[in-house]
């Protein structure tokens, strides 16, 4: 009886685990594109442009470039643009960080998972099933 209250006590910890790590890094996730969000409105009602470079990457094609300097950079400097421009038709072949990070965190958590519930099976598999068949030592 004392080894089934252990699993079972150690089967509990390790979902409280692996609830936290969903928990912690899922949230940061989110709170992260919240606050990234309110940095950009915040930057468009003060008028900042301290992140000029990767608004005008994020919005290359749209209008919104333009407001953001992509003309003048055409007139000023076309070598700078014509860089900015290469850079920015092999960046749309690869995702955003965020989706990058979001998609590996997800995929560790359901890699983390599997293996939790893999130890279970085999925990139960190579413990109790020899008691259950009578095979242990008594």
């Amino acid at each position: 009886m004392a080894d089934f209250i252990f699993v079972v006590v150690t089967g509990m910890v390790s979902l409280a685990v692996l609830f936290t790590w969903w928990y912690i890094f899922h949230r940061w996730i989110y709170l992260q594109s919240i606050y990234s969000y309110r940095a950009r409105e915040i930057e468009e009602r003060l008028n900042l442009w301290f992140n000029r470079y990767a608004r005008l990457m994020e919005h290359w094609e749209s209008e919104e470039a333009e407001n953001l300097g992509k003309r003048e950079l055409r007139e000023k400097d076309r070598a700078a643009y014509n860089r900015l421009q290469y850079l920015w038709e092999n960046q749309k072949k690869t995702p955003f960080v965020h989706v990058t990070i979001r998609s590996a965190l997800r995929s560790l958590t359901i890699i983390l998972a599997i293996a939790w519930l893999m130890f279970m099976a085999l925990y139960r598999i190579a413990y109790f099933l020899p008691q259950t068949l009578g095979l242990g030592d008594t």
